[in-house]
């Protein structure tokens, strides 16, 4: 069984992709001509230890960064398109706030990055980060358990 950060971040999919958004996971987005668009990537960011551990379990926090790429006939239309998937994503993991992992025991908006624009030959596409962090606990021997 992976590691349960890597089972959080299947997770964060899951929950895009059941809400219809074709999501990927640890794939760094970036604009590029021949990307099919809209386009969304789950990564994995700083995974750190909370304060409460003890002889059988080591509580955690995960960072994941979920970017966003979309593209629209002028600026107004692209992060239009961008808020929509900004707003379908956020619906779809605060949802259930434990993704349906019994060790999950929250899931926290994070913040979110400005709003990147590039254009494009007839239009802009637009790229934008948001954070999110999920508290998990894992078994001191064995960080799949």
């Amino acid at each position: 069984m992976p590691h349960r950060a890597e089972q959080v971040i299947d997770a964060v999919v899951a929950k895009l992709v059941t809400a219809g958004i074709a999501a990927e996971k640890h794939r760094i987005l970036s604009y590029s001509p021949d990307m099919e668009l809209p386009a969304i990537s789950v990564r994995m960011g700083p995974d750190q230890p909370l304060e409460t551990q003890n002889t059988t379990f080591i509580d955690s926090l995960l960072s994941i960064v979920i970017t966003a790429v979309v593209s629209g006939a002028n600026e107004s239309e692209a992060i239009a398109s961008l808020m929509v998937l900004r707003t379908s994503s956020h619906v779809a993991l605060m949802a259930d706030q434990t993704l349906g992992l019994a060790f999950i025991s929250d899931t926290r908006y994070g913040g979110a990055s400005a709003p990147e624009l590039e254009t494009l030959g007839e239009g802009i596409a637009a790229r934008q980060e948001t954070q999110w962090q999920i508290p998990y606990r894992m078994a001191i021997g064995n960080p799949s358990a």
